[in-house]
């Protein structure tokens, strides 16, 4: 089986008959983040998701409003959003912070050990702070707090329509097939080029 390495994805924004414009400077331009781009029915166009692998470019193009069929999530947001939970679930830490995956016994102790940077963590404790401990129990439960656990739930739900791909075949063989590119991909030799795409990425939504 010939596999392709992972290198890069960058998208085109192209609205009606203009020319493509590259996602980070439409954003820029028009100050607007990739998902309330999406929620926007005004906006009429398409996305262009350039796929470049070891083996060769593949150009893909998707309608901004196109929802994937099996997570009806929005199309351009399922791509990032599947290659982040591959990512994560086979390096068994957060793609943003490179906080590694644990096991939490209370929320506060959630929050303390995986919130970054520590602004946003000093806030989160704040605002739990503000709850009484029924509050705290009602609205994020008993624990534990379990990222293993949470990153197998995401990516069953990318493979649940999966007829090809197994998170058995991708732990132990380092292969996925990737249904937008038509392509095997060496996750194993992918992941630090991935990682860099999809920090790149993340910054846009």
């Amino acid at each position: 089986m010939n596999s392709s390495i992972f290198e890069d994805i960058t998208i085109f924004v192209q609205e009606s008959e203009q020319q493509p414009i590259p996602l980070e400077d439409y954003v820029e331009k028009y100050s607007i983040r990739l998902g309330d781009f999406v929620d926007d029915e005004t906006r009429v166009g398409e996305f262009i998701v350039n796929f470049k692998f070891s083996t060769g470019m593949v150009t893909w193009t998707v309608d901004f409003h196109e929802r994937e069929e099996g997570t009806q999530c929005d199309y351009i947001l399922y791509i990032i959003f599947k290659w982040v939970a591959i990512w994560e679930w086979y390096s068994q830490r957060f793609l943003k912070t490179q906080v590694p995956f644990r096991v939490y016994a209370t929320i506060t102790d959630m929050v303390k050990g995986k919130i970054r940077p520590q602004a946003e963590m000093e806030e989160r404790l704040e605002e739990l702070a503000g709850y009484t401990e029924e509050g705290r129990l009602f609205y994020f439960g008993t624990g534990p707090f379990d990222d293993f656990k949470k990153a197998e739930q995401q990516i069953d739900l990318f493979l649940e329509y999966d007829e090809i791909n197994s998170k058995e075949k991708i732990r132990q063989e380092g292969l996925y097939f990737d249904s937008e590119s038509k392509r095997w991909i060496d996750i194993r030799t992918s992941l630090p080029m991935i990682e860099k795409s999809m920090r790149r990425l993340l910054a846009f939504l």
